[in-house]
């Protein structure tokens, strides 16, 4: 019996299962498009209720109605500066480069607004002395990972350890 029970069941699920054809999913498309609203139609597939209100296929539309906004330019990305260099409206920034993304051109500073390398109201000079101070930094670090010789090497786990993390990401990211 418990055979018999199994069988029907894999035998259900199979044809439940079963893609449909292109033909099939024509038929019931056009099929849908003759009947009324709230009714249920046959096909070879089996009976389908039609729902209330619901689009036929010739109905469906794309999910966007529009096309997209243009991307953020470096025009467009001074115009959310004031004359002094501070962002105005950074969340009007965030949502632009959320819509529509960032030209290449223009990704170099905007990064630097969306990554927080320039403090939030900070005007064009106080960015350069961050940018400055940024770079100090970057040598400062530079310098100290390239001054590890092998037998310091071999005694620090740590320094190795992360030397291999790196190289692995930046072969991951370079292909």
């Amino acid at each position: 019996y418990q055979q018999q029970l199994y069988e029907q069941q894999r035998q259900q699920c199979a044809s439940a299962c079963a893609p449909l054809a292109p033909t099939a999913a024509a038929a019931v498309g056009a099929a849908a498009a003759a009947q009324p609203s709230g009714s249920a139609i046959e096909t070879d597939l089996g009976l389908f209720e039609l729902l209330e209100g619901a689009p036929t296929p010739d109905q469906l539309t794309t999910v966007r109605a529009r096309p997209p906004p243009p991307p953020v330019s470096t025009e467009e990305l001074q115009s959310f500066l004031n004359d002094k260099g501070v962002m105005v409206d950074e969340a009007g920034f965030r949502e632009r480069v959320f819509q529509a993304g960032i030209e290449p051109t223009a990704r170099h500073e905007a990064w630097k607004y969306l990554l927080g390398v320039y403090p939030s109201g900070s005007s064009s000079s106080e960015q350069q002395q961050q940018r400055h101070q940024l770079e100090v930094q970057y040598a400062t670090l530079k310098g100290q990972w390239q001054s590890i010789g092998p037998d310091q090497a071999r005694r620090f786990a740590k320094w190795r350890e992360r030397r291999s993390r790196i190289d692995k990401d930046v072969r991951r990211t370079d292909r």
